[in-house]
């Protein structure tokens, strides 16, 4: 559930301002470069997938690695000193996509498993 919140979170960016977004997609680059990710082989994956354009590529792979970017702390930290207005855009909707799921019951909030995710996101 995390991960497709986290992928979906890039394309509510991509779709409410272009230059958070290219703010947001070149912040993952730089982080995914800097794991050591070969990001032309990691695009190649996205064309044999059947997304036609160089955008389309770099687009499905930010979003896809949004969930392990931002389970880093550091890499959240490093964007809330950065860009503090995307870290807080970033945060409500993570924030409104868990509360959303989790509007039929207290299981996830209360849950104490489930300690470290509230701490990401509340």
């Amino acid at each position: 559930m995390l991960r497709s919140a986290a992928h979906e979170t890039y394309h509510f960016v991509e779709g409410y301002s272009k230059k958070d977004a290219d703010d947001l997609r070149d912040y993952v680059i730089d982080a995914l470069k800097g794991n050591g990710v070969d990001i032309e082989k990691a695009l190649e994956k996205y064309a044999k997938q059947g997304y036609a354009t160089r955008d389309e590529q770099i687009s499905e792979l930010v979003a896809d690695s949004m969930f392990d970017i931002f389970t880093n702390k550091a890499a959240i930290e490093r964007l809330a000193k950065n860009d503090r207005t995307l870290a807080q855009k970033i945060y409500d909707k993570f924030k409104d996509m868990f509360l959303r799921a989790n509007s039929r019951s207290n299981e996830y909030v209360l849950d104490p498993r489930y300690k470290e995710v509230r701490d990401y996101l509340i």
